[in-house]
């Protein structure tokens, strides 16, 4: 059995909105899909234009800005 990762929190244009479970070996392009896939995502970030998501290399954290 592997062990759980580490829950990745998820902020919207620098607010904290939830975390997910995403593993923290994965490059900035593909952790963004395990999050947009999310339930988290599917809500906050479903029908919003994303110009950027930031993965912090040094926390579990990825940022998405969005227009408003």
């Amino acid at each position: 059995m592997q062990p759980q990762p580490p829950p990745r929190v998820v902020s919207i244009n620098n607010k904290v909105c939830g975390t997910v479970l995403v593993p923290q070996q994965v490059a900035q392009d593909t952790v963004r899909a395990p999050v947009l896939w999310s339930e988290l995502g599917q809500y906050l970030l479903g029908d919003r234009t994303i110009k950027k998501a930031i993965l912090s290399p040094r926390t579990a954290l990825i940022n998405f800005l969005i227009e408003e």
